[in-house]
């Protein structure tokens, strides 16, 4: 995310494709769950995919990069 977000112009693209690639298994991981273990179970995969949703709004912000869109991570699409 840090490449994709403030890496060299060239690497960029690259970058963010990977990034988004990366999420993307996130959401599908977690799909219809509260947590990655199941309704019940907060496991270190929580907590460190919570860090990342904090931080990443953060990053988007100082480098006007958009990496997390309405298109790419809707409910529906995944």
């Amino acid at each position: 995310m840090r490449k994709a977000c403030w890496g060299e112009e060239k690497e960029r693209a690259t970058a963010m494709e990977e990034a988004t690639e990366l999420l993307q298994l996130l959401v599908n991981e977690l799909k219809e769950k509260i947590f990655f273990g199941g309704e019940t179970q907060l496991r270190m995969v929580d907590i460190v995919s919570n860090v990342i949703g904090l931080w990443l709004g953060a990053f988007e912000e100082g480098s006007g990069v958009q990496l997390v869109t309405r298109d790419k991570f809707s409910k529906s699409s995944s």
